[in-house]
């Protein structure tokens, strides 16, 4: 499983080669590696926490305060992996006008910053798995 700096840094290698040529096209390879990334990196990040990390916080038996932590956590998963179901819908479009190129490049970009905020909370919140 990747840790959350992985997940960013491989993040922003997927975003780079997405958006490396100053064309308004994507590659079709960058596009379908970044599907992948999303789909099966980042996802299984997110249900290792939630399946091993968490259950295992909270036999630890640590309080209340983690417990609130941690459905906060769940909840920011869950709106990542909407995000995510959007991206991949967009990244797996066969043809990108100029103009999807614009919505997909701002999704990734506003997804990057809200992994970042996610990760910076659940190194906050969880120290100690840093």
């Amino acid at each position: 499983m990747l840790t959350d700096d992985k997940v960013i840094e491989q993040f922003a290698v997927n975003h780079d080669r997405l958006f490396a040529g100053k064309s308004p096209r994507i590659s079709t390879k960058a596009a379908a590696a970044a599907q992948q990334f999303l789909k099966k990196d980042v996802l299984s990040h997110f249900a290792y926490e939630e399946r091993y990390i968490f259950p295992g916080l909270l036999r630890a038996g640590l309080g209340a305060e983690v417990a609130n932590d941690m459905a906060e956590i769940r909840k920011d998963h869950r709106a990542l992996i909407k995000e995510i179901k959007e991206l991949t819908a967009l990244l797996a479009q066969e043809k990108l006008t100029a103009a999807d190129v614009i919505v997909l490049r701002e999704a990734m970009r506003a997804f990057g910053k809200h992994l970042q905020r996610h990760a910076v909370k659940e190194n906050k919140l969880f120290p100690s798995l840093v």
